[in-house]
This record gives structure tokens, C-alpha cells and sequence, in this order.
């Protein structure tokens, strides 16, 4: 029914005013979608626990089991209807796994399927948590990435996952909603899924805006990334712990920089958890750089620390500047926030003479270096002639003679004759 058959006005306000929920009007149960009106036959049994963009979810009161209801206006709508059975076929197949939503019965009938019920998710458990202690957000992240990481291994990914999909039970991570999961066994390349549906914002993997059915495990992975700084600082946009490291990883931009399943994502987790076990390991560190050594923990290392302890490791260690050359030349985004924090930090300290020269040295790599972009090429040059015009250093005014005889672009050249 139309809302303009209503004849009421009041009646007609009194629905809108209660769109997407069961209301009672004149005496009888409506619920609106896309502004037309259902009569509802209420099963007195049944609480709502929620609603999303396809179905509502209820809780049957005698007996804790939750039934998922599809919207009864997407009947007919046959791609729908395919995914929603596809929600509860994937989670089925699963079941064998510890830690999946148990679910029981496919209602083919009725587009209703029944699970487990579980009250607690991980959003509403760590946000009121008033103390969670490093130890518990490790065994929760550890927990999540195991369970994800024998869904990928059967070749299984989920497209939703963000802390409303995941639930804690007894201190025993579950994860749930395969509402968006696909097989990636079964070509779907016909598939398309509207975009209302694709998780939620902070947690999806931006590529599946743009490219909407072709998330795949590494979309997984950018969500779990989200999840760690979530579980670490209540903020799935804050990096500022001891995953830093390895979440930026997880959620580059450049999706084939990501690490390719949830697997090799534990596995990054477990090697920071023991980097950073070992008190003794940052002077093994300082060693291997001054040996002119690069590898996985030295780039670790470097990506936890402070934009000033940078800038003195810089001026005292030996070879630091080609380990830190390494760890940005490969990212121009990452290049261009450590040149610039560093043009800016090297200007709060009185350095020694020669520690400018060393700062100024390593802006020439970059200056010489053209697969850096303009931009933080551009910053690199303006440290140069700061130091080299302005505090006068003769040493690098030669290098800077050299690099403009041997030519350098023209915007470059003005920046370090100016």
C-alpha cells in the first residue's frame, strides 16, 4: 500500500515519523520501506535487535535464538534474495571452525534463517572497557586474525568485517555476518551488490566504492587493520601503538603492498610481538644499520619512532641515513610525511656543524633521486640551501655546485639558488 492511500493525515505523519520500524496506527501494525506500507502480522515472540540494509534481526524471547528476517519488499528481487541465502550458505560451511556465528535452519519459505544468539559485540566491549590491558588487546587481535586466517585458507573472504560483525562470548572472540562474503572458488563476475551494503565506511577497504564486487582477502586484511587500531586505542584511524608498523602495511592504499591474507597479517603481528619482547633488540639494531643491513625489524624499528629520536640517529649512527633512505623510497605518501617532519624538527635543535651537513646530505639522496615526486624533492631542497646558504656550510655548497652542473630540473635549481 501506497503512503498517499493513507487518508489520514496524522495517520500518514505518524508512520513517517517511525519509518523502518513496526508501529501501531488506528489500531493496526504498519512498517514502511521506500515510503510504502506493510501490514504486519506481529509475532509477540519476537524482539528486534537490529536492522540493516537488507533484513531485520530479531531475538525469540522463549528460546534466545535470533532469526534474521529479509525486508518482505525484496522478495522479488532475485540478487538479493541469492545473497541472503548465500549469508547463511557461507556460514554454514564454516561451522567446523571454532569461532563462527552458529547457525541452524535456512527458512526457504519464509527468507528467514535462525542462529546463535550472542549479546556482547566487540565494538560495545571494548568501549566500555575502562582499563584493557596491552595483554587482553593482544590475545583479542590474535584471536580475530587465527579465525580469519583459516576462513582465507578456504579461500573464503568476508567484505564486512568491522567490530558490529564481531562479537565476544565468554571472552572467546565469534565472528559473524557474511552478509557481503563471497567464495572465491565460484565465479561471480556477473555479481554486483548495491552500495548501501558495503560495511561500514571506517573499516572498508576503499577500493570496494569503486570496485564494489571485487573485494577479495586483502580487503579483508585493510579491515582487519581498522580492527587492530580499534582494539588498541578505541579509534580504527589511530596508529599510535605498537602495531603501527605493521596496520599502515595492512591499510596502504596500494592494495598489492598489503599483505596478501589474514596469515601473513598474524604472521606480522606475531614477529612485532616478539621484536618488541626483546629489550636487547635495539642495539642489535643500531649494529645491523651501522653494518649497512636492512630488513624487516629495521624497518619496523624505524617506523615507531619519534620524528626527533629520527633526526639524532640520524647525526649519530653510521649508515642510519641509508636504512632510513630504504625504509621511504618506496612510498611516496610516507617520503613526503618524513621529509617534511624532518625540514621542520631539525630546526628545533641546535646541531652541531657537522650534524647539519649529515641532515643536509640525506635531503641530496632524495634531490637525486627522481622517483621521489616534486613535492618532497621540493621540501629536500629548500633544507639544502637552508644549510648550505644560510649557515653557510662550504661542504655542501660544493655538492650543491656539482648537482647543478650535472643538471637538475629548473624548479629544483631555483629553490637552491635562491
Amino acid at each position: 500500500m501506497s503512503l498517499n492511500k493513507v487518508q489520514s493525515v496524522k495517520a500518514r505523519n505518524d508512520i513517517l515519523n517511525f519509518l523502518n520500524k513496526i508501529v501501531r496506527v488506528d489500531g493496526l501494525s504498519f512498517q514502511v520501506k521506500n515510503n510504502n506500507v506493510y501490514i504486519v502480522i506481529e509475532d509477540e515472540d519476537l524482539e528486534e535487535i537490529g536492522h540493516g540494509g537488507f533484513a531485520n534481526v530479531f531475538k525469540r524471547k522463549s528460546n534466545n535464538i535470533v532469526e534474521k528476517h529479509l525486508y518482505k519488499e525484496l522478495y522479488d528481487k532475485n540478487s538479493i534474495v541469492s545473497r541472503f541465502k548465500r549469508e547463511f550458505e557461507i556460514t554454514k560451511s564454516l561451522q567446523d571452525l571454532d569461532g563462527i556465528v552458529e547457525v541452524y535452519e535456512y527458512k526457504k519459505d519464509d527468507y528467514v534463517y535462525t542462529m546463535k544468539y550472542y549479546n556482547e559485540t566487540l565494538e560495545h566491549y571494548i568501549e566500555n572497557k575502562f582499563i584493557l590491558y596491552d595483554e587482553e588487546k593482544i590475545k583479542l587481535i590474535k584471536g580475530i586474525l587465527n579465525i580469519m586466517a583459516k576462513v582465507h585458507n578456504r579461500n573464503i573472504v568476508h567484505r564486512d568485517l568491522c567490530p558490529t560483525n564481531i562479537f565476544v562470548s565468554d571472552s572467546k572472540i565469534i565472528i559473524g555476518d557474511f552478509g557481503l562474503g563471497k567464495n572465491l572458488n565460484i565465479l561471480n563476475s556477473h555479481q554486483t551488490i548495491l552500495t548501501n551494503a558495503l560495511g561500514q565506511y571506517q573499516y572498508c577497504d576503499p577500493d570496494q566504492f569503486m570496485l564494489l564486487k571485487d573485494g577479495d582477502k586483502r580487503s579483508d586484511v585493510y579491515s582487519l587493520g581498522k580492527i587492530i587500531n580499534f582494539i588498541m586505542n578505541k579509534n580504527p584511524m589511530n596508529t599510535s601503538h605498537m602495531f603501527k608498523s605493521v596496520v599502515e602495511k595492512a591499510c596502504s592504499v596500494m592494495r598489492m603492498l598489503r599483505y596478501d591474507d589474514a596469515q601473513k597479517l598474524l604472521d606480522a603481528i606475531n614477529k612485532s610481538i616478539d621484536f618488541h619482547e626483546k629489550e636487547q633488540n635495539e642495539e642489535i639494531i643500531k649494529s645491523a644499520i651501522q653494518r649497512n643491513e636492512y630488513d624487516d625489524q629495521i624497518n619496523m624499528y624505524i617506523s615507531e619512532l619519534p620524528t626527533d629520536k629520527i633526526l639524532r640517529l640520524l647525526c649519530d649512527v653510521n649508515n642510519f641515513d641509508c636504512a632510513l633512505f630504504k625504509y621511504i623510497k618506496d612510498d611516496n605518501n610516507l617520503a613526503l610525511q618524513m621529509v617534511n617532519e624532518l625540514s621542520e624538527e631539525y630546526l628545533l635543535h641546535r646541531l652541531k656543524w657537522e650534524d647539519y651537513d649529515k641532515v643536509a646530505n640525506f635531503m641530496l639522496r632524495i634531490v637525486n633521486n627522481m622517483s621521489f615526486s616534486y613535492p618532497v624533492r621540493e621540501i629536500a631542497a629548500k633544507v639544502i640551501k637552508h644549510v648550505a646558504i644560510d649557515l653557510n656550510r662550504y661542504g655542501i655548497q660544493n655538492k650543491v655546485k656539482k648537482i647543478i652542473d650535472d643538471g637538475v630540473e629548473p624548479l629544483i635549481e631555483d629553490i637552491l639558488l635562491s
